[in-house]
């Protein structure tokens, strides 16, 4: 939540996540889409295919977990 209020602060009541929060997400519905093809999830992202596997690493996304989402 923001909680800071005045000139230049936005007032909102909804939870604001973090950048990294939002990555990880992105990945896991691109490679839902993408039925679990990585190199097709990385281009529908507009990344690199050893971009999206960095990124996976930096997120803790593991294949496993990749999998739990893809039968989920």
């Amino acid at each position: 939540m923001v909680e800071k209020q005045g000139p230049g602060w936005p007032v909102t009541e909804q939870p604001v996540r973090g950048l990294a929060e939002m990555e990880k997400q992105a990945i896991i519905v691109a490679v839902r889409a993408c039925r679990g093809n990585l190199s097709k999830a990385a281009q529908l992202l507009g990344i690199g295919r050893t971009t999206i596997w960095r990124k996976m690493k930096e997120a803790n996304i593991s294949t496993k977990e990749l999998k739990s989402y893809m039968t989920g």
